[in-house]
């Protein structure tokens, strides 16, 4: 896995006249872009993210894209995720990008769940309480890669109280623990037990589903966009299907696309294909207010 920074942040700038400008009216209009990198929303040296800030942005427009790393809970950093950036920008001018790192997991001294779930949250409540300061609104769509995407799908059906998360986009990401293909491997049955703080399930008759996305999705889950492979050597297809039957068990919104290959290493064509359909999501489920 990689390892990286980058972030993005603001300026103000607005002159008063004689008159009264209504407090309906969006007045941060003319901020350059900025990026700030690095940003911490935590005490940890993990918890950091970069913040891309588009010109012309304001506290009405202005939504949030949030990129979340894989690396099997333990490896990888945000700068695998940079190569969304540039597409992101180009489709999306009008958005913010929130690309971030969390606490990876190293049994038995430090786990993954429920603190990379947390994390997420924090991230998140940073932004919200500067929404004046980053002339940003508070509403996003979560897009995760591999394990990234397994702790996107799970904080939007179990922390986002407030409805602040308004789609999911999953590529690639685990969404049931507890399926055969991960209890009957030799090293996923024993590694992923221990990525869990059990204490913080005491009620689950089932660690392995009390972690696991699908076993979250309600009528409050947002909507879903799902990329997998028919051939993933890491997360098996089952895993797609089952969140899917999930999803339409509670009548939630969702995609699944399934592609002709592995853990993301799908042909150009099918890349193009996930591209488009990725803007059509982002464009219905976080489009621009004006």
């Amino acid at each position: 896995m990689k390892n990286a920074l980058l972030i993005v942040l603001v300026c103000i700038l607005w002159s008063c006249t004689n008159e009264e400008v209504p407090a309906t009216i969006d007045v941060a209009t003319n901020l350059p872009a900025q990026t700030l990198s690095n940003t911490s929303y935590g005490p940890g040296n993990q918890q950091i993210y970069d913040l891309y800030l588009p010109e012309a942005r304001s506290r009405n427009k202005t939504k949030v894209l949030v990129l979340i790393h894989g690396g099997g809970w333990i490896d990888g950093d945000k700068r695998d995720m940079q190569a969304y950036i540039p597409f992101l920008q180009e489709n999306f001018p009008e958005h913010a990008i929130l690309n971030m790192n969390y606490t990876l997991a190293n049994p038995p001294e430090t786990t993954a769940f429920p603190q990379q779930f947390e994390e997420i949250g924090l991230a998140l409540t940073e932004i919200s309480e500067n929404v004046e300061t980053l002339q940003v609104r508070a509403e996003f769509i979560l897009i995760g890669v591999s394990a990234g995407a397994h702790l996107a799908l799970y904080y939007d059906s179990v922390y986002d109280a407030n409805d602040q998360v308004k789609g999911v986009c999953s590529i690639v990401g685990p969404t049931n623990l507890d399926d055969e293909f991960y209890q009957n491997h030799p090293e996923y049955s024993v590694a992923i037990p221990q990525l869990i703080d059990a204490t913080a399930y005491p009620e689950a008759d089932t660690l392995t589903q009390a972690v696991s996305p699908a076993y979250q999705v309600s009528t409050a889950t947002s909507p879903t966009l799902m990329f997998y492979g028919n051939d993933d050597p890491l997360v098996p297809v089952t895993n797609a299907t089952f969140m899917q039957e999930r999803l339409e068990e509670f009548s939630v919104v969702n995609s699944l696309t399934i592609y002709n290959g592995g853990h993301g290493n799908w042909s150009n064509e099918d890349q193009l294909d996930l591209q488009s359909k990725l803007e059509n999501f982002i464009n219905i489920y976080l489009e621009v207010s004006e």
